[in-house]
C-alpha cells in the first residue's frame, strides 16, 4: 500500500533494533528519508546502510533522548541536512522489572527518563520546524501496561501513562498548526527487549491475547505509517492499541464450547 510518504523525512528514536529498527526500514521502504537515531553507534551504522539500501536517504545520530544538547544537535542536523522535518517517531524505551520497595531512585529516574522524558524533550525539539511547515505528525510509543499495569512494573507502567498524558496535551496544543499527535499502545511484540519474557512466560502471556499470538515488529511498522500519512489527518490525541486482544475480556482463552 503506497501511503504517501515519499521524500518525507523521519526522525525514529530507540532504530537500532526491535520495533525501531522496523519502523525505519518500513518508512524507506515507503520512499521516506530516515534519521536513524539510537545511543548504540554501530546499532546506528547497520540501520543506515539498511535504509540506503532500499534507495532512500538515512542520516545516522547517536542520541540521548534523555540529553536536551544530544537531542537539539539531532533536530538541528537533521533540519539542515532535509531541509524539514515531517514525522518524529518517539520509539526509545527501557523496561526494569523490580518491586517498588526494592527500587532504588536511580533505577526510577532510569526509566521515567528514557521513556517520559525523552519524549518530551524530543517532541519539544521538533515543534518550532513542525509550526513553520504548518505541518507535522508526532507518534509516541505508550503500551497496553500504562492501562493494564503489571507487578515489578511501576516504573515502566508509569512512564509510559505518562506519555498517553502527554500525547493528548500536545494533540491540542499542536492541533492550530495542523501538527497530529498520537500514540501506539504495543502488547508483546517479539524483540530483543521481550525475548526472556516470552521464553519464560510465553504460555501464559498468550491466554491473555485474544489473537492468540505475539505481535511481530512490522505490526507496528505499519500502524505507525497509517500514523505518519495523511490517511490519519482527522485522528490527534489518539492511543492505537496494538495488542491482538490483550485483555479485551476478562478471559479470552475460555472456548466457545466451555461458554455454551
Amino acid at each position: 500500500m503506497n501511503f504517501g510518504l515519499i521524500d518525507k523525512v523521519a526522525i525514529v528514536t530507540g532504530a537500532a533494533q526491535g520495533m525501531g529498527r522496523a519502523i525505519a526500514l518500513a518508512f524507506a521502504n515507503q520512499g521516506a528519508h530516515v534519521v536513524v537515531s539510537d545511543i548504540s553507534p554501530d546499532g546506528v551504522q547497520d540501520v543506515a546502510r539498511e535504509v540506503e539500501g532500499l534507495g532512500c536517504e538515512a542520516l545516522p545520530i547517536v542520541a540521548n533522548v534523555t540529553n536536551s544538547d544530544e537531542v537539539g544537535r539531532m533536530v538541528d542536523t537533521a533540519s539542515k541536512r532535509f531541509g524539514r522535518i515531517d514525522v518524529l517517531v518517539n520509539n526509545a524505551g527501557t523496561i526494569r522489572r523490580v518491586y517498588i520497595e526494592d527500587m532504588t531512585e536511580e533505577t526510577w529516574n532510569q526509566v521515567m527518563d528514557v521513556n517520559l522524558k525523552g519524549v518530551f524533550l524530543c517532541s519539544k525539539a521538533v515543534i518550532g520546524p513542525m509550526k513553520k511547515q504548518k505541518t507535522g505528525k508526532i507518534i509516541n510509543a505508550t503500551s497496553v501496561l500504562a492501562e493494564t499495569p503489571d507487578i515489578g512494573l511501576a516504573a515502566y507502567s508509569i512512564s509510559k501513562a505518562g506519555i498517553v498524558t502527554l500525547t493528548k496535551v500536545l494533540a491540542a496544543e499542536l492541533a492550530p498548526f495542523n501538527i497530529n499527535v498520537n500514540a501506539y499502545a504495543p502488547g508483546t511484540i517479539e524483540t530483543p527487549m521481550t525475548k526472556d519474557l516470552i521464553t519464560t512466560r510465553g504460555k501464559e502471556k498468550l491466554k491473555y491475547i485474544s489473537l492468540a499470538r505475539f505481535g511481530k515488529p512490522d505490526d507496528v511498522a505499519n500502524l505507525v505509517l497509517f500514523l505518519a500519512s495523511d490517511l490519519s489527518s482527522y485522528i490527534t490525541g489518539a492511543v492505537v492499541d496494538i495488542s491482538g486482544g490483550n485483555l479485551i475480556v476478562q478471559r479470552p482463552w475460555v472456548s466457545h464450547e466451555e461458554c455454551v
